[in-house]
């Protein structure tokens, strides 16, 4: 995942050299924790690599004496499921008074990736008020952005929507949440 994560933000260009070890300096350059000597940590880093190009992650060519490294579209599928694995809705002290409304129209062809939608939304915070209609406390149109590119939906398929007012599921919504009236 380290290989990925650094191919993923660095964008990476190697200037190949006729030395091996001139890629091993670089390659350390992008990753850090990486020791000056530290064989055990090279081959380690190394076969990584190896095995993400082989396995179709990781996308190698060549132009001159240039070798540029890339993320195929499975090595991007590969990173953003660990994003997703790690998101998080921040919970802030004190609560703004808002309700953010989910919705959500996904066809029925698709029925795995709205399953796994709802399944994120659930482990996110988010209650359901229908099928279709989630709501969360608290801000969270970044952390669905990020869900709607992974899950390859477009802006009509999915909608945050902030309202003032739930009716009459307001009171069970606050207690579930530990709300008070007071907003910051």
């Amino acid at each position: 995942m380290k290989v990925l994560r650094g191919v993923a933000t660095a964008g990476l260009i190697i200037l190949a050299a006729q030395s091996p070890l001139f890629a091993v300096r670089l390659w350390k350059g992008i990753f850090k924790d990486l020791k000056e000597g530290n064989v055990r940590e090279r081959k380690r880093l190394y076969d990584a690599y190896t095995y993400l190009k082989r396995c179709g992650m990781l996308q190698v060519k060549y132009q001159g004496r240039q070798m540029f490294i890339s993320l195929t579209a499975e090595g991007k599928k590969k990173v953003g499921k660990d994003d997703i694995d790690k998101l998080t809705i921040a919970q802030p002290k004190g609560w703004d008074g808002q309700w953010r409304l989910l919705l959500f129209d996904v066809p029925t062809r698709e029925k795995s990736k709205r399953e796994a939608l709802r399944g994120k939304l659930i482990e996110l915070g988010f209650t359901m008020l229908q099928k279709s209609v989630w709501v969360h406390p608290h801000e969270c149109a970044n952390e669905v952005a990020i869900l709607k590119r992974f899950f390859g939906f477009d802006d009509g398929a999915v909608k945050v929507i902030p309202v003032p007012h739930l009716g009459g599921d307001e009171g069970r919504l606050m207690k579930l949440y530990g709300l008070t009236t007071e907003h910051t």
